[in-house]
């Protein structure tokens, strides 16, 4: 899998709100119902997290990283390449 570096998001917005909402839209492409899905969590529940009412929990993040290939120290703190690389 190729490497994805940050993002390019302002300071302001770089959140881990922010990154969730980017994984979703940019990178995976998908609708917060199909995404929610893949996750096997609710819709209402994403859009939870994408309004940083609440953080994910450690469950949800290793669903993150299993489903979306998703590096979760890029998720959490916003650095790091997106991604994980797989050899």
């Amino acid at each position: 899998m190729t490497s994805i570096k940050n993002p390019s998001m302002d300071n302001a917005s770089n959140t881990i709100a922010s990154r969730i909402h980017y994984l979703r839209t940019r990178i995976a492409g998908l609708t917060r119902t199909d995404f929610a899905q893949k996750l096997g969590s609710k819709p209402v529940n994403i859009a939870i997290l994408e309004r940083g009412i609440r953080k994910p929990s450690t469950k949800l993040l290793d669903k993150f990283q299993q489903v979306y290939d998703v590096n979760i120290n890029w998720l959490l703190t916003g650095t790091g390449n997106v991604l994980i690389e797989k050899i």
